[in-house]
């Protein structure tokens, strides 16, 4: 059975009680602000272990201005082809290779698909790895070149690992 990745900010995810216009489970729309697609397709990511998860989530809080939390949801594959939307494995944009090589895209996304969507991520396994934690996992990711240093896109997160200035 794969699973799927996708980064989340955390606070988006929650049910609020005291917001009285939402009907039981259901979610603000400032959710679908981590759902955002690009011509109908969405990025994840398959991971089938814990050192998936972790490698891919290094990955991305690379691909970041600053380090911050990383929080994203795990999802079932299997809740998505009778939906209609299909799944397609593209080459990522991180500056990790083998992270890269478990990027997919979840295509021909509808807004009704997407709001079923949501719905399953809002069902997956959420986790956050804090702030401090991804802090020593990108320098650990820098110092083994699991990371290449010259696919770091904001130059403030390059310099925060541990290969130093760049000219």
């Amino acid at each position: 059975m794969k699973e799927f990745l996708r980064t989340t900010r955390q606070g988006r995810w929650y049910i609020y009680p005291e917001v009285d216009w939402l009907d039981e489970y259901e979610l603000q729309s400032d959710t679908l602000s981590d759902i955002m697609t690009k011509n109908g397709r969405l990025s994840v990511f398959s991971v089938s272990n814990h050192a998936d998860k972790q490698r891919v989530a290094v990955a991305l809080a690379a691909n970041r201005e600053n380090i911050t939390n990383m929080d994203y949801a795990v999802f079932d594959e299997s809740c998505l082809r009778p939906l209609g939307i299909t799944v397609q494995q593209t080459k990522g944009e991180t500056p990790d290779e083998y992270a890269n090589k478990l990027h997919y895209e979840l295509g021909d996304l509808t807004v009704e698909r997407l709001a079923l969507l949501t719905k399953i991520v809002y069902t997956g396994k959420h986790e956050r790895i804090r702030q401090k934690h991804i802090k020593e996992l990108l320098s650990e990711a820098a110092r083994s070149r699991q990371l290449d240093e010259n696919r770091i896109k904001h130059e403030k997160m390059w310099k925060c690992l541990p290969w130093g200035a760049r000219e």
